[in-house]
């Protein structure tokens, strides 16, 4: 995990606390073929005790084509008030080119976290490259940016050289809503 923090020079006093856990990520093996997964543990605390609305953005990027900057895979978003939880959060699998399965448009990476789900797959890729580039999870409050969390130095450093990189799914809402309820770690 890379380190989470505040966009300014001091956060508001009523910026929640917000740590990212890699809890899944490699490759799968599925009845459908080989998928590349991530998911992700989101905590939040606030000590707020209004009943601000706190908006979590979780965004899945994979790697460009041929040295391009990372794009977006999937996006999830969800509302939460006085957060005090854990949330789990999982990307939309991407498919991978395998034997089985000739129709996916990209090779398939060889690892995965014993966390995850099914077996890992043979390696049609050199060990370690996989098609994921990282998460972005940011907490805003009424259009606000409270905190943001990157997966990676080199992912922020493109947030930071492109700040636009993000806006095109969550300004066109080409995002998944989804219930805290039904993510909260129990």
């Amino acid at each position: 995990m890379f380190a989470c923090g505040y966009l300014g020079a001091v956060p508001p006093s009523h910026a929640p606390l917000l740590s990212v856990h890699e809890s899944s990520y490699g490759t799968i093996s599925t009845e459908r073929g080989p998928e590349s997964i991530e998911t992700l543990d989101v905590r939040i605390v606030s000590h707020d005790s209004t009943d601000r609305i706190y908006r979590v953005e979780c965004l899945f990027l994979k790697k460009g084509k041929h040295g391009a900057p990372p794009v977006i895979d999937d996006a999830a978003v969800f509302d939460v008030t006085r957060p005090h939880a854990t949330y789990r959060v999982t990307a939309r699998p991407i498919p991978l080119k395998s034997p089985k399965n000739p129709s996916c448009k990209s090779k398939g990476a060889g690892t995965k976290n014993p966390g995850a789900k099914g077996r890992g797959s043979g390696s049609a890729r050199p060990p370690g490259e996989l098609l994921r580039e990282g998460y972005v999870v940011r907490v805003s409050s009424a259009g606000e940016i409270l905190r943001e969390c990157f997966s990676s130095p080199s992912l922020a450093e493109s947030v930071r050289l492109d700040p636009g990189l993000l806006d095109p799914v969550m300004i066109g809402k080409h995002f998944r809503e989804l219930d805290p309820v039904a993510l909260t770690v129990r």
